[in-house]
């Protein structure tokens, strides 16, 4: 893979990742901060984090992270004086300090061949610690509906823009990430996995990639169906196998294996500088005491694309399942946003040449936004609303339009060898023919 497109994926990765966050459930924290709503120097504002404990929490760990050694964190009664093993959660330390035995939960305490092969791949991703600062947090000014984003350089880690990064966020599907580098950690990609019932345990209305108890996969096959469709089967089946692995124990229940797995998942996060989450389900389906911010899962997708068995999935496993283009707007449309569309209807009849003129001018600039999406292997969507014949009418589409249109959609696909997707909006069957 090219550096160059290996960077700009990671900096498109990173912005979907963070972006997609926001959305994806409630946030743990008031977003109204206003320490965290400016592009301040970001690794600052981690020491204001703090977890906050549910009622029926499992367990107060603080969020996830490892750097003050593995063995550092207690576990806690819940308020209601439930041992926090009972709620099914996993605590954030792979050698966490001695935990109260739960009488009720005969597979809560972990084996010393657990923790023996938690260790041992403590290195074992040969990844470092991912941190991001924030020297030029300002550099991009914008205003966006998402609650928590951020946006980094590939290369240089360096934060290009944050709003509300370090607040916690449900992670949803993006935990799929950590899942898929922990596996790694403890799985060859041609070991050979056979679903089991474990997939039972995903929600009802999971997202899936269909997989059938008896099916046998690769692991390599499995990841394509967790990070690709999302799959949720793929996920709990991904999960039951390596929780085994780990405890070296292939008689291990579906339920405490999934736990060994997540106790070394919120280790890995750890390890990388994904210290601000805490992940409770493989899936990433909302779960009590399970958070993320946008920091970490910046944190989490630069991760995914240093290991190259993950970036070789998302860039040619996902290549003509999810393409990639760069959205360019029609030069009719342009035109209408510089001159306004009444006035541009007006010159269209009163200075046609005029009007060529500009259009020319703005389909020569549109070229160069293809060319630039050509060499990183994108394709083109072009949007051109204002150009609807039903109000422009055919013939202006004709004179006005489609001259242009049709010299961006032969040089878009000369350059990029893609058909260009086009919008346009309202009825447009009287122009199909200019269109097949």
């Amino acid at each position: 893979m090219k550096v160059k497109e290996k960077n700009i994926s990671i900096l498109f990765c990173l912005i979907a990742a963070a972006v997609f966050a926001a959305g994806c459930g409630p946030s743990k924290q008031d977003h109204s901060n206003a320490a965290d709503s400016d592009p301040e120097r970001v690794e600052s504002d981690f020491e204001s984090v703090e977890t906050e404990k549910n009622e029926n929490s499992r367990e107060s760990a603080k969020t996830g992270s490892t750097k003050n050694g593995a063995g550092s964190s207690e576990a806690e009664k819940d308020e209601d004086g439930r041992e926090p093993a009972e709620t099914g959660s996993t605590k954030n330390g792979a050698d966490s300090s001695e935990t109260e035995k739960n009488e009720s939960s005969a597979g809560s305490v972990k084996t010393e061949k657990d923790e023996n092969n938690l260790d041992s791949a403590q290195t074992s991703g040969g990844q470092d610690k991912i941190v991001f600062t924030s020297g030029q947090a300002d550099s991009i000014s914008v205003d966006i509906t998402a609650a928590n984003a951020i946006v980094a350089e590939a290369g240089s880690n360096l934060v290009l823009f944050q709003k509300n990064s370090t607040a916690q966020i449900a992670p949803a599907s993006t935990a799929k990430m950590i899942m898929a580098l922990t596996a790694l950690d403890f799985c060859a990609a041609e070991d050979q996995v056979t679903v089991g019932a474990e997939i039972e345990m995903m929600p009802d209305d999971s997202s899936r990639a269909w997989l059938n108890q008896g099916d046998t996969l690769t692991v390599r096959q499995l990841l394509i169906a967790l990070l690709l469709p999302s799959g949720n089967d793929a996920a709990y089946s991904l999960a039951v196998y390596t929780g085994r692995k780990i405890a070296g124990d292939d008689s291990l229940s579906d339920g405490r294996a999934v736990e060994v797995f997540m106790e070394a998942v919120n280790k890995k996060a750890g390890d990388i500088g994904a210290e601000h989450s805490n992940f409770v389900v493989p899936d990433g389906y909302d779960a009590q005491g399970q958070y993320t911010t946008a920091y970490d899962l910046a944190v989490i997708a630069a991760a995914c694309l240093d290991n190259p068995q993950l970036a070789e999935i998302m860039a040619k496993e996902a290549e003509g399942i999810v393409p990639i283009e760069v959205s360019i707007g029609g030069p009719f449309t342009i035109a209408s946003n510089l001159r306004g569309v009444e006035l541009l209807l007006r010159d269209c009849r009163k200075y046609p040449e005029e009007i060529h003129g500009l259009l020319r001018l703005i389909t020569e600039s549109q070229k160069s936004c293809i060319d630039m999406a050509a060499e990183f292997g994108f394709g083109i969507a072009m949007a051109d609303p204002v150009a609807n014949p039903a109000l422009i009418g055919p013939k202006m589409y004709e004179k006005f339009v489609f001259p242009y249109t049709k010299e961006i959609t032969d040089y878009a696909l000369l350059k990029t060898n893609e058909r260009v997707s086009l919008h346009m909006c309202g009825k447009t069957y009287s122009i199909w023919k200019y269109l097949c």
